[in-house]
């Protein structure tokens, strides 16, 4: 593994283990059952609401921009 990205990754578990002990605050939160409440999600405005590109939320969903697109 290249090192800045170990050095990202060992801040991370660091921030998250801060979090968990309460003495640091998330940088937001998200719950899917409250973005998504109706039976056909409005998938642009859920995107939306998280700030993200169409390809980091594809990659996120593991599905390709072209499949979120149609969805969109």
């Amino acid at each position: 593994m290249r090192k800045d990205l170990f050095d990202e990754l060992a801040a991370s578990v660091k921030e998250m283990k801060a979090i968990q002990a309460g003495r640091a605050r998330p940088g937001r939160v998200a719950r899917a059952e409250e973005a998504v409440r109706t039976s056909t999600p409005d998938v642009a405005a859920l995107r939306a609401r998280f700030k993200l590109s169409q390809a980091k939320f594809a990659v996120l969903l593991g599905i390709s921009v072209d499949t979120l697109q149609n969805w969109e």
